[in-house]
């Protein structure tokens, strides 16, 4: 990585800082570039308890919102302490929604925000009461960065955290189709909330389905009823995701809204350079991104996707050959040390 020539001071606020984590990738990619970061974790004061409890709401609700109703009074003095204790250059928000817009006003040290989980069509109410304390606004929706004026920026994959395995992987790993995350997740509505459920139950149905990862729902097995439960509740990311998609011959993407202009998950980023064969759902704007049948492949309805699974597996060298390919496009347009040093760059020319 090319150093900064100005080396600042920097504190994150962030959900957390495992090491698969966004704010934990930041920490090292600014300290790489010669920066002095200190760090700031939401999670810290939530009780996980209380997070559950939230989140099952939420989702009995249909209402992403719910689960951070409430903005962490305790979080609000904290930060303020750290700011007027450390003096840092720059505050950087991966929680934006769990500062509220008076603890912003209050901070006088230049804040930028990286708004990442853009779920919402529009401009959410929370985020515009927000924005007027922000030195610039980064998002990963091209639609929402356009309304606003903002900076588009993806998150992109820290490539190095997806080596190619030296050794013959487990064949635990192996299965015809593979999706990574939560079968459930809070929506706005019911047929949004149930879209990613009845997607996996049809190809579950008809292939061997495998679904990685703890799921945040915390009763997900009950709900899923009696056809058999195909999750592998361990977390696979990093080296254990590219076990997985190495071992598995397509490996699905479902975002939790696919009508959002410009906007899906990263999982498309860390799949292709884990050097998995990508079956995702179309997005508008994915076609800007991505060439379809030439880095991933997309589908439009849980039929086309079901149809294409068929013909993707019969088909073993068309797959390798479009995996190299996605692999390569991503580690040269969308690695995550372009994405923040682009940040850095739009932060030197607005906040100092």
């Amino acid at each position: 990585m090319e150093r900064m020539s100005c080396a600042r001071r920097v504190l994150i606020v962030a959900p957390g800082f495992s090491a698969w984590d966004l704010g934990r990738h930041l920490v090292e990619i600014l300290s790489g570039l010669g920066h002095e970061v200190s760090t700031l974790s939401t999670q810290a004061f939530q009780k996980p308890a209380t997070v559950r409890r939230a989140l099952v709401s939420a989702c009995h609700k249909n209402s992403p919102d719910l689960v951070f109703a409430n903005f962490l009074a305790p979080l609000q003095s904290v930060l303020r302490r750290r700011v007027e204790t450390e003096h840092p250059d720059l505050l950087i928000l991966l929680a934006l929604n769990r500062v509220s817009p008076e603890t912003l006003k209050s901070i006088k040290v230049p804040t930028v925000a990286w708004y990442v989980d853009c779920f919402q069509e529009g401009v959410p109410l929370w985020l515009s009461r927000r924005l007027p304390y922000l030195r610039a606004f980064f998002c990963t929706s091209r639609d929402l960065a356009q309304r606003l004026d903002a900076h588009w920026l993806v998150e992109g994959a820290r490539i190095e955290c997806f080596p190619e395995p030296t050794d013959p992987l487990p064949s635990l790993y192996s299965s015809q189709v593979a999706f990574v995350g939560s079968i459930y997740h809070p929506a706005p509505d019911p047929i949004t909330a149930g879209y990613r459920e009845r997607l996996l139950k049809l190809v579950a149905g008809r292939f061997e389905l495998k679904v990685w990862g703890p799921q945040g729902y915390p009763m997900s097995r009950q709900r899923w009823g009696s056809q058999p439960y195909p999750v592998r509740e361990w977390p696979a990311y990093n080296e254990e995701l590219v076990k997985v998609c190495r071992s598995s011959q397509c490996v699905l993407g479902v975002n939790l809204f696919n009508h959002i202009p410009g906007y899906f998950s990263n999982r498309t980023y860390i799949t292709l350079a884990a050097g998995g064969f990508h079956l995702t759902h179309y997005v508008p704007g994915l076609e800007g991104m991505f060439d379809n049948h030439r880095h991933l492949v997309w589908y439009r309805d849980p039929e086309e996707c079901l149809e294409l699974i068929d013909h993707y597996l019969q088909r073993p060298e068309e797959r390798e050959v479009i995996t190299r390919q996605g692999k390569a496009w991503v580690t040269s347009r969308y690695s995550m040390e372009a994405q923040v040093q682009r940040l850095m760059q739009v932060c030197e020319r607005t906040c100092f």
